[in-house]
């Protein structure tokens, strides 16, 4: 359940509102003066989001690299390398 507040609203009821996140996995949107701030959630929440991240963008990847030819994918190995050179070099300075 998502439940929208205001800030002055959070502040005031801090301690209740986050055991109803934490015990009972309310969702809750923190606005001010009528514009969305924030979202409070349960951390397994939160975790779930970032591992979904995770796999969206490993499979984005996974797909690219799957289209780059053997001779792209050198040339990038080669810019990046020459890169890395070239920071080390300028962090010598």
């Amino acid at each position: 359940m998502t439940t929208t507040l205001s800030a002055m609203e959070v502040r005031h009821r801090f301690g209740e509102i986050l055991n109803r996140v934490s015990l009972v996995h309310e969702h809750f949107i923190i606005e001010r003066k009528g514009q969305q701030l924030a979202v409070l959630i349960p951390m397994s929440a939160w975790k779930d989001i970032k591992r979904k991240a995770a796999r969206e963008i490993e499979k984005h990847f996974e797909s690219s690299a799957s289209t780059l030819s053997d001779e792209e994918a050198m040339r990038i190995a080669q810019e990046e390398i020459a890169l890395m050179h070239k920071e080390r070099r300028k962090q010598k300075k």
